[in-house]
């Protein structure tokens, strides 16, 4: 960060000072003239110095000004729980478990996704890939070929699943594993598919 330049301008105020002492002290002429300029520069020279700094200090009393005032996501989201009462702010963290779902509409009707930080997972594959899925495993992704859009829904839906506590990583050869026997059917109920269709 930009700081004022205190050595030059202390060094400024003390050539000031040895200048001042001889135009004062010394009578000859020449020394007078001499003294006088060396007197003038400093003065200026610490002008501007005094200028930067006091521009600098005011530019820092600004920034802590801006800081303060800022809002940011924290901030933000400290206003809104403010005015929730203990029984909102209890049914906060079930937020995390909540299911963001998009529709389009296209010729075959509407057509239902599950909107993620990574893809929009249609409902169709997720459907095909549940019952492609054993009650012990997640289907495999390395059956689907890379860079494929398959590929990417089926990372895309077991990282889901994992991060939402239903399924844990892969381990050595095997696939995704769900956590209990119920995992497939909890998702599938989360998600609003019938298990029945499975």
């Amino acid at each position: 960060m930009w700081e004022p330049n205190r050595g030059g301008f202390i060094f400024s105020i003390f050539l000031t000072a040895i200048a001042l002492g001889f135009v004062i002290i010394l009578q000859d002429q020449d020394w007078v003239i001499v003294s006088g300029l060396i007197f003038i520069a400093a003065i200026i020279s610490a002008s501007f110095l005094g200028l930067e700094w006091l521009l600098m200090v005011i530019a820092w009393s600004h920034r802590e000004r801006m800081d303060a005032n800022a809002v940011t996501p924290f901030s933000k989201a400290a206003q809104l729980v403010r005015g929730l009462t203990p029984e909102q702010i209890a049914v906060l963290p079930s937020f995390e478990q909540m299911v963001r779902v998009g529709h389009v509409l296209t010729n075959a009707g509407v057509e239902s996704f599950l909107i993620t930080d990574r893809a929009n997972i249609p409902y169709r594959f997720i459907i095909e890939y549940l019952q492609a899925s054993s009650y012990t495993y997640l289907y495999p992704i390395n059956r689907y070929s890379d860079k494929t859009p398959e590929r990417l829904f089926a990372e895309t839906f077991t990282a889901w699943c994992i991060l939402r506590g239903f399924a844990l990583p892969a381990v050595g050869p095997h696939s995704a594993q769900w956590v209990n026997g119920d995992s497939r059917a909890s998702v599938a109920e989360m998600l609003g598919i019938e298990l029945e269709s499975i």
